[in-house]
């Protein structure tokens, strides 16, 4: 399932992103909160390793995986 978050800056998207985590940690979920310039930066750092199946395979056993600031990104 995916889901998003859409509306203009400061209007409390990071906020009830970082809620939503929390809630789904209380219920046994595990989480993963990125920016996307983080993922970007992890991405091609794992490229110049060659662990990006490794690093596919971190995400894959993640159950919710929140991606922030997208648009500062574009």
């Amino acid at each position: 399932m995916n889901g998003s978050v859409n509306g203009n800056s400061g209007t409390g998207k990071t906020h009830l992103s970082i809620a939503l985590g929390k809630e789904a940690c209380h219920h046994g979920y595990s989480v993963q909160f990125w920016t996307a310039a983080k993922i970007c930066n992890e991405l091609m750092e794992a490229q110049s390793q060659k662990r990006i199946l490794q690093l596919e395979r971190q995400w894959l056993k993640t159950d919710l995986i929140i991606l922030d600031e997208v648009g500062f990104s574009l």
